[in-house]
């Protein structure tokens, strides 16, 4: 079993040909869910920070 997490930070345009595109490479096997987050949300990280200065941003 693999476990894996992306993030991305995509415009509205790429996350619909993301959601529309991923059944493609889906197997019976696998198990993909995308969680969208919208608005400000509560994050904290570590690391290099990056921002963001556009505030129409879908991360995945």
């Amino acid at each position: 079993m693999q476990k894996s997490a992306f993030e991305a930070y995509l415009t509205k345009q790429q996350y619909n040909k993301l959601i529309k595109e991923i059944p493609k490479f889906c197997s019976e096997e696998d198990s993909i869910r995308v969680y969208r987050i919208v608005g400000e949300g509560h994050v904290l990280s570590w690391g290099k920070e990056l921002y963001m200065e556009d505030d129409d941003v879908i991360l995945i």
